[in-house]
């Protein structure tokens, strides 16, 4: 694995290495902090807070976005205020267990290119390549 471009802590952050004991707690640490990044007006706030707390979390918070990732777990959820946080408290255990399956694969992959970022982009990544081959 190459050297993190977020320095060496990204690593002990990293989704990958999220004790399984821990996740539910870890789930609802990162829930609040989506909850109170509220970084648009906007009545729900996924989407855009999960973008904005990635760039400062990379390996940790995955982004999300109704196109891919809400069509891939969800395919037709509307997010409205209230549910955002049930919403992501669903699929973070799920990019955990997706990063932590193919994680020697994902972290050899972070930094070839400049889309793989880290590990959640990866993952990320590959949602939206197979809903744009699967016409999700």
């Amino acid at each position: 694995m190459g050297p993190s471009p977020y320095g060496p802590w990204q690593r002990e952050a990293a989704i990958s290495n999220l004790d399984p004991a821990n996740l539910q707690q870890i789930t609802r640490k990162v829930s609040a902090l989506l909850d109170k990044a509220r970084v648009s007006q906007a009545r729900t706030f996924l989407v855009s807070s999960t973008k904005a707390i990635h760039h400062l979390l990379p390996s940790l918070v995955p982004p999300v976005d109704h196109e891919y990732t809400l069509s891939f777990f969800f395919h037709n959820i509307i997010l409205d205020g209230e549910n955002d946080l049930e919403v992501f408290s669903t699929i973070f255990p799920y990019f955990r267990e997706v990063a932590q399956r193919n994680a020697g694969i994902i972290r050899g992959a972070v930094g070839q290119g400049e889309m793989n970022t880290s590990e959640t982009k990866i993952i990320d990544n590959a949602i939206v390549g197979y809903c744009l081959g699967h016409a999700v």
